[in-house]
């Protein structure tokens, strides 16, 4: 019998937290069959291994193990590939499942015929003295939407946050194309530009209140604790990519919704400029890159130009077909 729901786990050097995060996927309450397909980049230290000994007492597990490494997105959709569950959950390695979590987004795709449901989440913030405090998502709601309002709260950052761990899917909607993917090393935001296509491809995107997922802030050499300079360009450029992704495969409706939101982007790129700064970054010049750029995603009635920008690059070679 193939399995209702298909979990998917990228992993890369989580040997401290991955246990207790396949402890909670396989501790569901969930009745019906389900899989956690784990995809693992080659790590320095015991996550492979951590990950086959607990699938050997697993059947419903599945391990993946890269060569070489293929970073968040490509280990996404190489899991996507052999994914068999009629709706597909995503998770981290150093995350925790509520024990209820996938009954309660499977009743709720059930009750509400929607292609996506988000839901709320708690934040699991590591202290520097080993301790960890829980704190909730302020940003909730409970309602169905139609894909241009899905599109809409997405872009506002708030009651659908672009964390693809607080979503469950159609699988359907998963392989349609395009798919906005990041080809980069670093994985800075891949999650923000590959979930705004899977949104823009659902027609109604449930939200419900209920805190599913624990996310675990804090944890050393993850990419919110690594020390970065280049914050706000990076997230600059996944805005820039969602505008071309809008022009080139979607609607003049979608896109008029992207002008609207226009100021919350700009919002969230100064909060990426005071982190760049703290880090040792030049806030002069990267303001000043920034603001510039910036400019180009404002600029209505005509195409995004890609030459010349901090995009080009990663246009060339952004999109999955």
């Amino acid at each position: 019998m193939d399995p209702v729901v298909s979990l998917i786990v990228p992993a890369y050097n989580s040997e401290k937290y991955i246990l207790e995060a396949f402890s909670s996927f396989a501790a569901q309450d969930f009745r019906e069959p389900y899989e956690v397909i784990a995809v693992i980049d080659p790590s320095t230290d015991k996550t492979a291994e951590i990950a086959e000994n607990f699938a050997k007492t697993h059947p419903n597990f599945k391990i993946i193990l890269n060569e070489p490494k293929l970073g968040l997105g490509k280990s996404r959709l190489k899991a996507i590939s052999k994914a068999k569950g009629e709706y597909v959950a995503f998770a981290d390695a150093d995350d925790v499942l509520s024990t209820c979590a996938l009954r309660t987004f499977v009743e709720a795709m059930r009750k509400t015929g929607a292609d996506c449901v988000n839901c709320s989440f708690k934040i699991l913030h590591s202290k520097s003295d080993g301790t960890e405090v829980k704190r909730s998502n302020p940003f909730v709601l409970q309602k169905t939407l139609t894909r241009e309002q899905a599109v809409g709260e997405y872009l506002a950052d708030r009651r659908i946050r672009g964390f693809l761990w607080t979503k469950i899917y159609k699988r359907s909607v998963l392989n349609s194309r395009p798919i906005l993917v990041l080809n980069e090393p670093t994985d800075m935001f891949e999650d923000v530009a590959i979930n705004f296509t899977f949104i823009c491809h659902c027609q109604r995107v449930a939200v419900i209140k209920d805190a599913l997922y624990y996310y675990r802030k804090g944890v050393p050499g993850s990419n919110t604790t690594i020390k970065r300079t280049d914050r706000a360009i990076r997230h600059l450029i996944v805005f820039a990519m969602m505008r071309l992704f809008l022009e080139k495969f979607t609607t003049k409706k979608l896109l008029n919704i992207y002008y609207k939101h226009l100021d919350a982007m700009s919002l969230s790129l100064l909060f990426d400029e005071m982190l760049d700064k703290r880090a040792g970054g030049d806030a002069a010049a990267n303001k000043k890159l920034v603001s510039e750029q910036f400019k180009f995603l404002k600029a209505k009635g005509k195409p995004l130009p890609i030459q010349g920008t901090v995009w080009e690059e990663t246009s060339n070679r952004c999109f999955l077909f």
